[in-house]
């Protein structure tokens, strides 16, 4: 049986945040617009660019996620389930999380949870949509980073459900971190069976064949495909698949990938059978029809590195294969030979020195934006007097009112178009037939 995908406690390890969340944290600001510091959307608040200070007296760059609580819904559940983890858990290729804190309500509404993150200079999206220009020493070192984070998540039983680019971030020290775990839940064994959640997940161009081809009793090969769609893109500039609905999306992942073996297939024409008995049919290429997948990569290359490295392809085809059982893990990826012989890790890795140049002095890559930095150094001027210029700041304590004037930051209300749409658990098959499939798990 289909189970929900909305419980709150997906672990019997984890508690409710909700008691973190009155903390003695404060936010003031200055006479700056709060719009002019967006560097994202995040999966269930917008994100800002601010300054912290720390209980140590610190003063650091985070970004800040700021969730509007509606009268009608109430505290979102993926803003839950992302504080349980990244409070939970911690690791250098996943986003650290710093604190929490809720703002003064207006009359009739239910204010804001602002939630505080570590900063991150540049997403891989905005890096990939620029068109900036990475080696291979830079692409492996991406990817051997993105790994370790997902392998981290993977030997704690967590999926983390939305791997892509634009959830992707890496520091001006070359540090690549997992994000937005807005869609991530804990995952179990029940019963000897491992249970069914929506496959309504994953954005659908990393969306992994699996899932769009109905499958509810899933694991952590979801993510791997995604990092295999992420690493192509790095190559091609480009999503790999990318189609506008999931039946195109499918049919578009086939054609490239090749046509798999009707063993491959067995599994999913019982999972579709009766109300989609010809969805598998309909979506597989020709019997003949030419599908090779290291050609149809090296014709979408704009690097031209996947002809002179075939490690590189190696790997790619290792993360993107179609059976569960044949796809690679973390733990494998972390080892193969593409990673062999390179820095890949630290200041002298390639890609520390690719941020350190030209490029991308007094730019930061954001939200499919390149952002022009105006903070300089002597900015904050005399800590004393918390004088602070065109920066929001964020402390856990309030500062004494001198120099500039402070005032109170105000919730901030979304935007009607800002909504995000949440696409619905396809749960079209009845319970009944899912103890039929058990043999095939």
């Amino acid at each position: 049986m289909i189970e929900s995908d909305n419980e709150l406690n997906d672990s019997p390890n984890h508690g409710t945040p909700y008691a973190n969340l009155d903390s003695d944290a404060r936010s003031v600001m200055s006479e700056l617009d709060i719009n002019k510091n967006q560097i994202g959307h995040g999966s269930f608040g917008r994100v800002y660019k601010s300054i912290y200070k720390t209980k140590e007296g610190n003063i650091i760059d985070v970004a800040v996620k700021k969730i509007n609580i509606r009268n009608s819904e109430g505290f979102p559940l993926s803003a839950i389930r992302e504080i349980t983890i990244l409070k939970k858990f911690s690791h250098p290729n996943i986003v650290k999380f710093i604190d929490t804190f809720v703002d003064k309500p207006k009359p009739n509404k239910k204010g804001n949870v602002s939630l505080v993150y570590e900063y991150a200079h540049h997403d891989l999206a905005s890096l990939i949509k620029e068109k900036v220009d990475f080696d291979i020493d830079c692409i492996k070192s991406i990817m051997f980073q993105i790994l370790k984070g997902v392998k981290f998540i993977h030997d704690n039983y967590i999926l983390h459900r939305d791997i892509k680019p634009a959830n992707i971030l890496i520091t001006n020290k070359g540090e690549v971190k997992l994000a937005d775990f807005g869609l991530s839940r804990f995952y179990e064994k029940r019963k000897n069976q491992w249970k069914a959640y929506t496959n309504s997940v994953e954005t659908l161009w990393y969306r992994a064949p699996e899932l769009l081809m109905n499958e509810c009793f899933y694991k952590t090969s979801v993510d791997i495909w995604s990092v295999g769609c992420v690493m192509a893109e790095l190559f091609i500039k480009e999503p790999l698949f990318k189609e506008q609905n999931a039946y195109n999306q499918i049919k578009t992942i086939l054609k490239i990938i090749g046509r798999p073996t009707e063993a491959d297939l067995m599994r999913y024409y019982r999972i579709n059978e009766g109300t989609n008995s010809e969805f598998i049919d309909s979506i597989l290429p020709e019997q003949g029809e030419f599908c090779d997948f290291s050609e149809n990569l090296e014709k979408k290359d704009k690097t031209g590195l996947l002809t002179k490295d075939s490690s590189a392809m190696d790997l790619i085809k290792g993360l993107l294969t179609f059976n569960i059982n044949k796809r690679l893990t973390a733990e494998q990826a972390l080892k193969h030979k593409f990673f062999s012989n390179a820095k890949i890790e630290g200041p002298g890795s390639q890609l520390y020195k690719k941020l350190q140049g030209e490029l991308f002095k007094n730019k930061e890559f954001h939200g499919e934006k390149v952002i022009i930095v105006k903070r300089k150094e002597g900015m904050i001027k005399d800590m004393k007097n918390n004088n602070i210029n065109n920066e929001h700041y964020f402390c856990n304590e309030p500062p004494e009112r001198k120099g500039h004037i402070m005032k109170k930051m105000d919730g901030y209300e979304y935007e009607e178009e800002d909504k995000m749409e949440i696409e619905q658990p396809l749960q079209n098959i009845q319970a009944k037939k899912w103890s039929a499939l058990e043999e095939f798990i």
